[in-house]
């Protein structure tokens, strides 16, 4: 698998992380795959999302792997009763300065 628990536990403690797999590491698995095609959607047309999802360890993008478990944690959290869910984390693409030009927007090109 790409991501594995370490990542997770950078994002969220294991505690919560257990209750909202449901101690079942198959819906973490499902909710991986879901996320996972979510954002190859996104990159397939400019990268090779074959490639990207390939790598293991110290050789993943760390934007990739902080992305994905993003939208993991979104897909299990969703089962959570709305007075049970965390914030959603504010991301780093909401926070950048809009261009001055609407029709070129800013270009970020990731180390993929």
């Amino acid at each position: 698998m790409f991501l594995n628990n370490l990542d997770y536990q950078v994002m969220i403690g294991q505690r919560a992380f257990d209750l909202i797999q449901q101690s079942d590491e198959e819906n973490r698995r499902r909710a991986e795959e879901m996320a996972r095609e979510e954002m190859a959607g996104y990159l397939r047309p400019r990268y090779d999302v074959e490639r990207i999802f390939a790598r293991r360890g110290e050789q993943r993008n760390m934007q990739i792997v902080m992305f994905l478990c993003d939208i993991t944690l979104y897909h299990l959290a969703s089962w959570l009763p709305p007075s049970h869910r965390v914030a959603p984390r504010r991301t780093e693409w909401q926070d950048r300065p809009r261009s001055r030009h609407p029709e070129r927007p800013q270009q970020r090109s990731p180390a993929l």
